[in-house]
């Protein structure tokens, strides 16, 4: 029985650097993330949703850091921006929540 050839080796490519903040929460909140119109901007909105939960779990990281350190009460809000973003900007907010809700039940049919 033959041994199948090696795949070929894929070039390594340098990780690309996260989406700014910023960029990720204004594309995130001037969008309308409940139908975009293109597939552009499909691809924009899913690229800054990644970018926006990447600089989450950075904020993340550094409260369970902070945490296990017992320096909770040395949190400044300067260092989890994208918490304090999500926190402070209500478009946001309800643009993220109403990504992560169901979509509405249509009414009508039969009720039991």
């Amino acid at each position: 029985m033959k041994e199948a050839a090696p795949a070929p080796a894929l070039e390594a490519r340098p990780p690309s650097p996260p989406p700014a903040l910023k960029d990720c929460v204004s594309i995130i909140t001037a969008s309308d993330a409940s139908s975009p119109s293109t597939t552009r901007k499909k691809g924009e909105l899913a690229l800054s949703m990644l970018g926006f939960c990447y600089h989450m779990a950075v904020d993340q990281e550094k409260l369970s850091k902070l945490q296990s350190e017992n320096k909770m009460n040395d949190l400044q809000l300067s260092e989890i921006p994208a918490m304090r973003e999500l926190l402070s900007n209500p478009a946001l907010f309800n643009t993220i929540v109403s990504m992560l809700a169901p979509p509405p039940i249509l009414q009508g049919g039969t009720h039991s």
